[in-house]
């Protein structure tokens, strides 16, 4: 483990690159961590509208903060570098007008490639949702249209996640997971008159992964994720 001091002076170096570089990014630090393969038909089309592809983002920043508290730190790293992967550099486009700053999420994963402590990286985790919520306030969009999104794609990436009753695609399973977080976070913002049920419903989803993003050794099918997804969607 890195002494704390080497931590430190590492975050003031990025805090120091940030202040030079434009639009507050960061060097290419894309050998750091390859991504998963997305398989999602989903962030395979062409671009989606912005209020999407920040819900889909948000999706990974969920799982990620997630995991981390459930000890896994290797695995909340590669979602937490999602944001700012050159990877998907095509879902942050036109971000930067609404406040997107790359450096945030940079933080988190220097703090979890070196091991930091976690009164040092939870202060980070807590800023990198707070810049999400700030930026889904920013995007707008039609509240009921992005929880559909958000519901179908954790179908699509959970059935590719899951398959004859193991984990197939871990990184799917984890995702899945963090689109229905999101979806719930969106429901719960609804007017009461309109969220009276949906969040419930919404949030018992979680249910379905029976360690969270955590994986286990045997999974609930996806067939049970996608009925119980038609139901609530046969409802909005």
């Amino acid at each position: 483990m890195k002494s704390l001091l080497i931590v430190l002076l590492q975050l003031q170096s990025l805090l120091v690159l940030f202040s030079c570089a434009p639009n507050g990014s960061m060097i290419d630090r894309s050998n750091v961590m390859t991504d998963t393969v997305e398989k999602s038909v989903a962030h395979q089309q062409s671009p989606l509208p912005m209020p999407m592809r920040l819900a889909f983002m948000s999706g990974h920043v969920s799982a990620g903060i997630t995991l981390y508290h459930a000890g896994e730190t290797e695995m909340a790293s590669s979602h937490l570098l999602h944001p700012v992967s050159e990877t998907h550099v095509d879902e942050r486009a036109g971000l930067d007008g609404i406040g997107f700053t790359p450096a945030i999420f940079e933080s988190v994963s220097l703090a979890l490639e070196a091991d930091a402590p976690k009164t040092l990286v939870m202060p980070l985790l807590a800023r990198a949702k707070e810049h999400m919520e700030m930026l889904t306030k920013n995007a707008g969009g039609d509240p009921i249209s992005i929880i559909r999104f958000l519901l179908e794609t954790s179908v699509e990436e959970y059935s590719i996640g899951v398959q004859d009753g193991k984990i197939a695609d871990l990184g799917e399973y984890q995702d899945a997971f963090g689109f229905v977080v999101v979806a719930a976070e969106h429901a719960s913002r609804l007017p009461e008159t309109s969220n009276n049920q949906l969040f419930e419903k919404v949030s018992s989803l979680r249910q379905i992964w029976l360690r969270g993003p955590v994986p286990v050794e045997t999974p609930t099918p996806s067939d049970e994720l996608a009925l119980a997804v038609k139901a609530i969607l046969s409802q909005i």
